[in-house]
């Protein structure tokens, strides 16, 4: 379990970041984490029923490439409290989804120069999605 996030001056020129099965002391750490990587363009999430982190906070922007796959089996805590993924991402081009469990998704962007996102995504509670109208 991670209780201490390296400094900013070790993370700076970071470009690419997978996180799997992330054991951190609080939500918080995260996006601690993510603010000290300030290069940061490429990110992968992969969690596992080990995983700890109710809500990932990702507020990066830099961040170009975002894949996240969340088809872990569900455990007995999460319907207890929101948990999923909160984006903002102004520049991303490249977004991958692969979620079953959660049941919090908040997607804050307006990409400039969009490739293609791909969402496979079932939620068991209702979730509302809103992101910009790509013309195409």
């Amino acid at each position: 379990m991670f209780t201490v996030i390296p400094p900013e001056s070790c993370l700076l020129s970071i470009k690419s970041l997978h996180l799997s099965s992330v054991q951190f002391w609080g939500d918080e750490y995260v996006a601690t984490l993510l603010k000290r990587c300030a290069a940061l363009e490429d990110m992968v999430i992969s969690r596992t029923r080990y995983d700890n982190v109710k809500l990932y906070s990702i507020n990066v922007p830099t961040l170009k490439s975002l894949t996240i796959n969340n088809s872990r089996e569900k455990r007995a805590d999460d319907d207890k409290e929101n948990h999923g993924f909160w984006i903002n991402t102004p520049v991303l081009q490249t977004l991958n989804i692969k979620d079953t469990v959660s049941n919090f998704l908040m997607l804050e962007f307006t990409p400039e120069h969009s490739k293609s996102y791909n969402f496979i995504c079932k939620f068991h509670i209702a979730v509302a999605l809103s992101f910009p109208v790509l013309n195409i």
